[in-house]
Parts: structure tokens; C-alpha cells; sequence
């Protein structure tokens, strides 16, 4: 019987060269377009005249295009490849950017956020499986450094809402930018090639064998114990940022650019925290550095609700939990892989989809306990959800040194 061959040996050279710079740029790209939508609240409400409420009510269907991926995008590269997927997801992008952007009714603006969830999926379940593919037992690490990309573009973001608001009183320019920068990722798609074998990495000791039915996958606990982590996880951090820009601005009363400024402080500090964990992993395993990220968490929604008037501490407190929530999401990843490495885009896929499940509720949840309860109610529940978040990283840790050590 032959041996799996090492991961570099399963990219042909043209798509070696331009595999890494595709994904950078995307996760660049897709980090723009998720971190816009918060700060932008109050102009789809001038755009659409809709309540603060009835916008924020948006992250539903952003997180339905998410969950509905699965039956749509991961069907595609499945059945067409990675070609197919890419340019799908690519696709999704540019029209529901342009929906957002031009968009005068509430309709219009949801069928933007559903179609803009449905091609972020698509576009972080090709890169991420690619990539976790490529770096098998190193992909906690590598997963860290490209969702790192990430965040680079989630800290911009605000920047650019931030700069429409100063100048023209409107986010309009932050969409319009985001659609130019969504651009080349419809191009790169274009010319690429698949190139990525299946079982391009060893597979632990315990896991699945390789080419385990994708029925059979699914049907695994362990992956649904996985996914339900990932959804608890996922909704928390796209309730924290989609709302802390108007939690500051109702808590300490500064004006909208200011508090947008809270946006880029979170994804600068999620950004921060991936590049520091690509490094401490080398000493750190990832489940200790799973469960300091939790408890960190949890410190910086306690500072925050501790004083909430104070503009400074909600700084702090932006800065901390973005940190802390950093390396998280791509380390639950990078365990789906390892432990169907044979099945790795439908695993992604999956993971992806249910993760985005409790962000079909709990974003919009946020909001409403916000405008009924108030800011302090608010970011109470946003603390209880991450302690339900900590118990369910408990029983999962528990299965995961069954399964892989």
C-alpha cells in the first residue's frame, strides 16, 4: 500500500504560487464586508425609514445565508469542485453588496444580508478547507494566521463608515468600497484550478478513516458537539460586534463616528490575537488556549457592564474581548479537519453552517432586549450566552482527547 503524500506534493505548481494570496486577499476582502454592517445600522434606517430595531433585525438573514450554505455551497464544491465554489461565493458577494449599497426598502437590504451571509460562507469554507488541508497537524496555527487576514479587514471596515459618516453623513462610501475590493475575488476564482488532493494530510491515530461516507461524517457526535460550539461562539462575537458601536453610543452618549471606533478596536485586537497565537501555539496546546480565551472573554463583557457610561473602559473592554475571542473559531475548524481530513469541505461547510444557527437569533435578540431592557440587560445575556459557550467547551474538550490525543 502506497503512503499519503506530503501536503506540498498535492498543489500543482500554478496553484501553489497563487493558493496563499488568494486566501489572504479574501479573508482581507470578507473581513470588510462583516464588520460594515454594524456600524452601518443607523443608515440602512435612513435609507430604508425604518426603525434602529427593524434593520438590526438583518443579522437573521445574514445568518440564514450562513446556515443555508451548507445545502447550497457545499453541494457545489462537493459535486464541481473548487473552482465552482469559489466563483459562487464570489458571485453572492458582489450582488448583495450592490443590494446594501442601492437597496431603499427592508426587503431589498435582507435579501443583501441573506446573500451576503450565503457568499462569506462559500468563500471561508473554500479557503479554510484549503488551507487546513494543506497544513494538517500545523492547521490550528495556520487557520490562526489566515482568519488573521481576516481581521485585518474587519478593522478597516469601520474606518471606511466611519470616513462616510464624517464626510458625507451616509455609509454609502464603505459599500461602495467593499464591492471594488469584492472585485478580484471573482477574477481569482475565475483562473483557478483545482489542485487539492482529498486526503492531502495524515489523519490522527483515533479519527474517521479518510474516505468515511459523507452520510456517515454527519452523523458523527463528536462533529455536532463541534458545531453547536462553533454556533454559541460565532453568535456571541456577531452580537458583540454588530452592536457595541450603538451600546457605547447609548452608554456614554458620544456621536455615531466615535462609537464606530469600537469596531475597529475589536477586530484590531481579534487581529492581534491570531498572530499571538500563532506564536504561542508552538508552547501552548490549543485546548488550554481555547479555555483562557473563554474565561478573557468573560472579564471584558464584566468590565464593561461594570461601568458602561464610560467611553474609555468600553475601549477596554472591546479590546479585551476581541482578543480573547480570536482564536476560537479557527481552532474548532482545524479540529473538524483533523478528524475527517477525507471529507474536509463538507466538514468545513457544515461547521460553517452551524455556526451561523444561534446567529439567527441571537444578534436580533440582543438589539430587542437592548431597546427594551436596556444596555446593561443587553450585555448580561451577551455574558450568560459565553458562559453557556465555556460549559459546552468542557463536554467537547472531554470527547476531543478521546478522539485525537
Amino acid at each position: 500500500m502506497g503512503t499519503t503524500p506530503p501536503a506540498s506534493q498535492t498543489l500543482h505548481a500554478a496553484g501553489a504560487s497563487r493558493a496563499p494570496w488568494l486566501s489572504f486577499y479574501a479573508f482581507v476582502s470578507i473581513g470588510v464586508n462583516a464588520s460594515i454592517i454594524g456600524p452601518a445600522l443607523p443608515a440602512f434606517a435612513a435609507q430604508t425609514g425604518a426603525s434602529l430595531e427593524q434593520v438590526g433585525l438583518l443579522f437573521t438573514p445574514f445568518a440564514l445565508g450562513y446556515a443555508t450554505s451548507v445545502f447550497i455551497m457545499s453541494p457545489i464544491g462537493a459535486r464541481l469542485g473548487m473552482r465552482a465554489l469559489l466563483l459562487s461565493g464570489a458571485t453572492c458577494l458582489l450582488v448583495s453588496l450592490t443590494l446594501l449599497l442601492l437597496g431603499q426598502s427592508l426587503s431589498l437590504i435582507y435579501l443583501g444580508a441573506y446573500l451576503l451571509g450565503l457568499g462569506q460562507s462559500g468563500t471561508q469554507v473554500g479557503y479554510n478547507a484549503m488551507v487546513g488541508l494543506l497544513a494538517g497537524h500545523n492547521a490550528a496555527r495556520m487557520l490562526n494566521r489566515l482568519n488573521a487576514f481576516f481581521g485585518i479587514g474587519a478593522l478597516t471596515g469601520p474606518l471606511f463608515v466611519s470616513l462616510g459618516y464624517s464626510l458625507f453623513g451616509s455609509a454609502s462610501v464603505a459599500f461602495l468600497l467593499a464591492l471594488i475590493l469584492s472585485a478580484p475575488l471573482l477574477i481569482g476564482a475565475w483562473g483557478w484550478r483545482d489542485a487539492i488532493s482529498p486526503v492531502a494530510m495524515h489523519p490522527p491515530a483515533n479519527a474517521a478513516p479518510a474516505r468515511l461516507p459523507v452520510s456517515q461524517v454527519l452523523r458523527q457526535p463528536v462533529l455536532w458537539l463541534l458545531g453547536i460550539t462553533a454556533s454559541i461562539y460565532v453568535s456571541s462575537e456577531v452580537a458583540f460586534s454588530g452592536w457595541v458601536a450603538v451600546y457605547a453610543e447609548r452608554g456614554s452618549g458620544v456621536s455615531a463616528a466615535q462609537s464606530a471606533l469600537l469596531v475597529t478596536v475589536f477586530f484590531a485586537a481579534f487581529t492581534l490575537g491570531r498572530y499571538v497565537t500563532d506564536l504561542i501555539s508552538r508552547w501552548v496546546k490549543p485546548p488550554v488556549i481555547v479555555s483562557g480565551a473563554i474565561a478573557l472573554t468573560g472579564m471584558g463583557l464584566l468590565l464593561m457592564i461594570a461601568l458602561p457610561g464610560v467611553f474609555e473602559i468600553n475601549m477596554a473592554g472591546a479590546f479585551i474581548v476581541g482578543f480573547a475571542m480570536s482564536p476560537i473559531y479557527p481552532i474548532l475548524i482545524s479540529y473538524g479537519i483533523r478528524l475527517f481530513p477525507g471529507a474536509a469541505t463538507v466538514v468545513t461547510g457544515f461547521l460553517t453552517s452551524m455556526a451561523a444557527v444561534a446567529t439567527l437569533a441571537i444578534p436580533s435578540l440582543i438589539g430587542v432586549v437592548m431597546a427594551g431592557q436596556g444596555i446593561t440587560a443587553a450585555w448580561g445575556l451577551l455574558l450568560l450566552i459565553v458562559a453557556v459557550l465555556g460549559g459546552g467547551w468542557v463536554l467537547l474538550r472531554n470527547m476531543l482527547r478521546r478522539q485525537l490525543e
